[in-house]
């Protein structure tokens, strides 16, 4: 990835970060503005269905201890309740009938309007063990039994009682037998007309002497709604246990007197109860779920926009790599989080969630910073999600399942390594010992043969077709296992008969690692021909040079030798040739020294010594000796580094003749009136020398061949010159662990030298 790529992607990074925490912001600002619509458009808690059904149910958990108080003794709720019609059952409880007082056996006694209802209904019991209901239910003979059906009803009150009275805290009440006035029960509360406005309701609820329901004061909640309610609901428990042998008996002659406070004490089902219902109402009847959506889909067209390949490319890349399955699990908690905002939300609103805070030691301000953060979560996962699913169109769906469905990376995997597993059972391989091959054959065998025998008769019939199927497989593999063979045999006989360039493509099975062997054998077959034709050509050529180089100056030698010999020629002309034979003798002296310099460095019998050694010192010091020669040319040397000194563990007197014979290969190729460079670079662990400079002649020779001995650029060789120059700097170079090499761009000449550091 480019620099620009990555930096774009950043900014867009940065940017979609700054929207979501504004967002983030945006949502909590609204909080005050929704909690405003609730408190206007939200109905009283305490009109609602629960509440009313818990009123009722608590007065008839209540009304007991009335009933007790009346006849001094304890009762069950069938004894308070039922009106038992059937013959033997109402012997049994006649007694704690009659030893009740005479208002209770009043109460019992009202039953008309219960008689009413069953006396045009028959209850017909036959011999059969189930029978139908009114509704068409069909129940166990036992469901209508009495004793059942009282065992069922005083489970139902003492549970009530349980739930509503035991239970609950947060409702306050006062009992009052309206025959005695005296207060029969309450609960951490006594009514006080001057006090009952300090609560959040009260109600007082009136049972006459016929059990008719009236609400002689309220707060909080409409009168006529309460007294409907708790009649309907009262009608639905009579109704829920009305049965052609027995009634249930309304409350009557009590007054119930409800309050709950401004605020809750305990954590009953009250306080859940109005606690969800404010969440609810928050979220339900506000409208503030519609900007959590709007600010959740700004967001995802903001990340789908800078997602574009046109602008930040955000989301390219580990967020396109996320698993489908992780997704999914961050999907269901970002939004079960989302759900569990609404309870921290509340708790906000209520002051709850402050006063925490506080109490572990942080500032009240820090909420909104939470809500913030929360929101800030609940968005970014919504980004990535949005991104990683964006890959499935630009993937496509088969490859988007492949690289991010885990399921399927599995499924693929397992097949992968079954797949393995089989060929490396089936696969024969010639390289694999006796013992091994029949193992696996053998282990492949039983595996087959205990499925068969585990199938019972059926395992005859698949042995028959495996039997069968053994055979054409056999035969197959003997078929191909013989023309493998016939191919290697083959390709062995047209490398003995000399043809190295014999191919065979196809796989030849277990034969496969010896035809591998056979291509390497060819290779190295084909390379060591090429080398020895290369290297007789080489020593063709190398005596043609060195018979051309060394006849010339012994050829001139042997000319100004018989000039010498002629007694007419003047004193100034025996001088002249004088001096060309010293030259010319020089000259042979040198390229015999040449000779074998190269013969000896590249023999490894050169004695090196190493030292320490100022290089660019020594380069400079060449330059100097040579500068004549260099100006002479108009060539100009510029030498470069990046250090003012740089030591190497050298050989100063060989390292000196390199850059001697570089600076004279300057002198014979180089253009004129030209600039050469030096360029020296130390880096950490070694140190590179370069000699550029542009070539007077084209540069139309192998830069392979051009370091060995008697090789010239010059290939008229019309310049002075033995050819060695540059084989001398390879061997030195390569004898104190360098490296030589000769690149070629154009008419560009490069000499590059590489040591190493100084340990």
């Amino acid at each position: 990835m480019d620099i620009k790529s990555k930096s774009s992607r950043i900014i867009g990074s940065i940017i979609l970060t700054f929207v979501v925490v504004i967002m983030a912001g945006v949502v909590v600002t609204t909080y005050n503005h929704f909690w405003d619509v609730v408190d206007n458009t939200n109905e009283s808690p305490y009109e609602g269905y629960w509440f009313n059904d818990y009123l009722h149910r608590n007065a008839y958990s209540l009304y007991m201890t009335v009933a007790e108080e009346r006849v001094g003794k304890d009762l069950k709720p069938s004894d308070v309740y039922l009106n038992i019609e059937d013959e033997e059952l109402s012997k049994d409880n006649q007694e704690s009938k009659n030893s009740a007082s005479e208002d209770v056996s009043a109460e019992v006694e009202q039953t008309a309007y219960a008689e009413e209802r069953t006396q045009n209904q028959t209850v017909v019991i036959d011999d059969s063990d189930y029978k139908e209901d009114n509704d068409g239910q069909i129940h166990d003979v036992d469901f209508y039994s009495t004793e059942y059906m009282i065992s069922d009803f005083n489970n139902t009150l003492y549970g009530m009682q349980d739930e509503t009275v035991d239970r609950n805290h947060n409702l306050k009440y006062q009992v009052v037998d309206n025959k005695t006035g005296k207060v029969v029960t309450s609960y951490d509360w006594t009514f006080d007309e001057k006090t009952k406005h300090e609560y959040d309701f009260y109600v007082t609820i009136v049972f006459d002497k016929q059990g008719k329901i009236s609400v002689k004061d309220a707060y909080n909640v409409n009168e006529t709604d309460i007294v409907q309610r708790l009649s309907d609901f009262a009608m639905q428990f009579d109704d829920s246990y009305w049965n052609a042998s027995y009634s249930i008996n309304p409350i009557k002659d009590t007054t119930f007197y409800y309050a709950v406070p401004k605020v809750l004490e305990a954590y009953d089902s009250i306080y859940w109860q109005q606690n969800i219902s404010n969440r609810h109402s928050f979220y339900e009847n506000s409208g503030f779920p519609f900007v959590v959506l709007g600010a959740t889909f700004i967001i995802m067209f903001i990340a789908l926009v800078l997602s574009s390949k046109k602008l930040c490319k955000v989301g390219t890349g580990i967020t396109s790599k996320i698993p489908v399955e992780l997704l999914v699990v961050a999907g269901v908690l970002d939004g079960a989080f989302v759900i569990s905002m609404s309870e921290i939300i509340y708790l906000t609103h209520t002051g709850k969630l402050a006063e925490y805070l506080i109490s572990i030691g942080f500032p009240d301000n820090l909420v909104p910073f939470l809500h913030i953060g929360a929101w800030t979560t609940i968005f970014g996962v919504v980004v990535i999600i949005t991104l990683s699913i964006k890959q499935l169109f630009v993937k496509g769906f088969r490859r988007y399942c492949k690289e991010n469905v885990l399921i399927i990376r599995m499924i693929n995997w397992c097949l992968r390594k079954v797949k393995n597993f089989i060929n490396k059972i089936t696969e024969i391989n010639v390289d694999d010992t006796a013992n091994k091959f029949l193992f696996k054959i053998l282990a492949l065998n039983f595996i087959i043969l205990t499925i068969f025998c585990s199938i019972w008769f059926f395992g005859i019939a698949g042995l028959i077709v495996y039997t069968i199927a053994m055979f054409f497989f056999l035969q197959k593999k003997s078929q191909k296992l013989k023309d493998d063979y016939d191919s290697i045999m083959e390709i062995t006989d047209s490398l003995a008969k000399g043809n190295l360039n014999v191919t065979e493509e196809r796989d030849l099975g277990v034969f496969e690692p010896m035809k591998t062997n056979l291509t390497r054998i060819q290779g190295g077959f084909k390379k060591a021909v090429e080398e020895e034709l290369k290297s007789q050509n080489m020593k063709t050529e190398l005596i043609t040079n060195v018979s051309h180089d060394l006849k010339t100056p012994l050829t001139a030698i042997i000319t100004y030798v018989d000039l010498l010999k002629n007694e007419e020629i003047t004193e100034e002309e025996r001088k002249s040739y004088i001096e060309t034979l010293d030259k010319k003798s020089q000259r042979l002296k040198h390229l015999i020294e040449d000779l074998f310099e190269v013969s000896k460095a590249n023999s490894g019998n050169m004695e090196v010594n190493l030292a320490t050694v100022d290089v660019l010192s020594l380069i400079k010091q060449a330059e100097l000796e040579l500068s004549e020669k260099l100006e002479g040319v108009g060539i100009e040397v510029c030498i470069r580094s990046n250090e003012e000194k740089i030591y190497l563990e050298l050989d100063g007197q060989k390292s000196y003749r390199i850059f001697e014979n570089l600076f004279g290969n300057l002198v014979k190729y180089a253009m004129p009136n030209r600039k050469a460079y030096v360029d020296v670079i130390a880096a950490e662990s070694v140190t590179q020398i370069e000699v550029k400079n542009m070539s007077k002649e084209e540069l139309d020779f192998d830069t392979s061949e051009i370091t060995e001995r008697f090789v010239r650029g010059d290939k008229s060789r019309n310049s002075e010159g033995s050819g060695l120059g540059l084989a001398i700097v390879k061997s030195l170079v390569e004898l104190q662990g360098g490296r030589f090499e000769i690149v070629i761009d154009g008419d560009l000449f490069k000499a590059i030298i590489t040591f190493e550091n100084k340990k």
